[in-house]
């Protein structure tokens, strides 16, 4: 039999999980590496206001060496400290990134364990995206797909609904789960703002 104490504790319990908000992940939620006019960005997505605080994001692609060999290398790396998602949950950073084969990751470690110019760490990957116009067996691609990715990802193209530019990978709906690239769409950028494009 439940004691009316424990029965009490128990009610408690199950109302403070039923109101609990569902909690995101943060994952990648649009990214925009072929442009014309418009910046190249990665935008993030999770639960609002959430504290990056711990996290870092890398940029990584593959390095092409005589007898057609491919070895995978960060070239660039940003910490993610004193940063925040915003009230919609939505962060969005400008920058620099390989238009051609390459990858992004968001790692739950500090950026001195991103080195430039060293292959990307296999532990504590949060997220990642691999992108480009190739097959993910093309060595080129799998190599970056083996160091970063869960066994069978592929890749995205930016080009795939007909010109790479005035397009972005965007997850419809917003954010969903880790290296889930079934939840990506081709569409128009939306950075900083939901994906769900009103028509």
């Amino acid at each position: 039999m439940i004691s009316i104490r424990n029965f009490s504790l128990i009610s408690t319990l199950f109302f403070i999980v039923s109101i609990s908000p569902f909690c995101q992940g943060i994952v990648i939620n649009e990214l925009d590496a072929i442009t014309t006019e418009g910046p190249q960005f990665i935008e993030f997505y999770g639960s609002p206001n959430q504290d990056l605080n711990g996290y870092s994001l890398a940029m990584i692609k593959s390095v092409w060496h005589p007898g057609n060999i491919y070895t995978v290398e960060v070239y660039d790396a940003v910490s993610l400290d004193s940063l925040s998602l915003d009230s919609e949950g939505f962060l969005s950073i400008e920058h620099e990134l390989n238009p051609t084969v390459a990858a992004v990751a968001i790692y739950e470690s500090d950026i001195s364990a991103l080195v430039v110019g060293d292959a990307p760490p296999s532990d504590d990957i949060v997220d990642a995206i691999v992108y480009g116009d190739t097959s993910p067996t093309h060595p080129q691609a799998q190599i970056i797909l083996e160091a970063i990715m869960p066994d069978g990802s592929g890749l995205l193209f930016e080009g795939t609904e007909g010109s790479q530019t005035g397009h972005s990978l965007s997850r419809l709906p917003d954010g969903g789960n880790a290296f889930d690239l079934s939840s990506y769409a081709i569409q128009a950028p939306s950075m900083g703002i939901t994906n769900v494009l009103s028509c």
